[in-house]
């Protein structure tokens, strides 16, 4: 009788409307979220947080750690990639001090504000993506710009773009200070994409584009391996919502691998081009989630 009951307790789970919505929006999102993350580093957070947070009913700790799972398994896969891809001139092991500068900073501050964010849960039910639009919108304009000069191949070095007016001391004190700053997001909120550290990467360090992504990707992999751990710990190995985690993670993997190795041979220039479609396209689904779930 038991294991009657047992049986349609689970037959009632898998036909639940609710996880079946989650699941069937987790496809579009999901590549959205890959080809975002593939291109620039975008995390996932501002379309996987609302939507399981308000319209889900998840725990809010439980979607946060969701999202730096969907942010480091892609981080992960495409740090891979870059790091087999020497005439990037990545520095592995720059990346990696980068990287765990950022977790330290991220770890400290996560166990510190974990106790306190169901307090403040209603800040992360979503809102306008505006500066995520501004992002997008400079870089279009940028592309916009650039002149038939700078119409190179982004896997080369080219010393108009990696010029900064900033020394090799200066160029790393304004890098680690970001990175501090970006594992107190991380571990703070969870938003733990490396978008950020790529636009600082090519605006202030002046890294090419891809070389960017690939640094940007290794610092947050080891960034986001540190405050994922931490979350597993506090939350004492508990995920209810691992079934639509494996299925971001599915689609954004295989997206962001696709993505990234479509735009290894086009220039800088369509490539800037791309990534403010992309980050556009990412603000706009974001902000009309929040009033499709509101």
């Amino acid at each position: 009788m038991s294991v009657t009951n047992k049986t349609r307790h689970g037959s009632h789970l898998i036909m639940d409307p609710l996880l079946f919505s989650l699941l069937v929006s987790a496809i579009p999102l999901g590549i959205v979220v890959g080809l975002g993350a593939g291109i620039i580093g975008m995390t996932a957070w501002p379309l996987i947080v609302p939507l399981l947070l308000v319209f889900g009913g998840y725990p809010l700790h439980e979607v946060l750690l969701s999202s730096m799972l969907v942010d480091l398994v892609i981080a992960a896969n495409l740090s891979l990639f870059y790091l087999r891809r020497s005439e990037l001139e990545i520095d592995g092991v720059y990346s990696i001090k980068l990287g765990v500068t950022a977790g330290i900073v991220a770890t400290a501050t996560a166990i510190l504000a974990f106790p306190l964010l169901t307090q403040y849960s209603h800040l992360f039910e979503g809102g306008s993506a505006i500066v995520t639009a501004i992002l997008g919108f400079l870089f279009i304009v940028q592309a916009i710009r650039m002149n038939d000069i700078t119409e190179f191949k982004n896997t080369t070095t080219h010393e108009k773009l990696r010029q900064s007016g900033l020394s090799t001391r200066q160029k790393d004190a304004v890098t680690y200070g970001f990175c501090i700053i970006q594992g107190f997001l991380t571990g703070l909120i969870a938003m733990g994409g490396a978008m950020n550290i790529v636009i600082v990467l090519m605006f202030i360090v002046g890294y090419p584009t891809l070389r960017a992504v690939g640094t940007a990707m290794i610092t947050a992999t080891v960034m986001l391996t540190m405050t994922v751990i931490t979350y597993i710990i506090l939350l004492q190995f508990t995920l209810s919502t691992l079934p639509l985690v494996v299925l971001y993670v599915i689609l954004a993997a295989v997206t962001s691998y696709l993505a990234v190795t479509k735009v290894q041979n086009i220039s800088e220039r369509k490539l800037r081009l791309v990534i403010g479609i992309v980050v556009l396209t990412a603000a706009i689904s974001a902000t009309a989630q929040v009033y499709l779930i509101g």
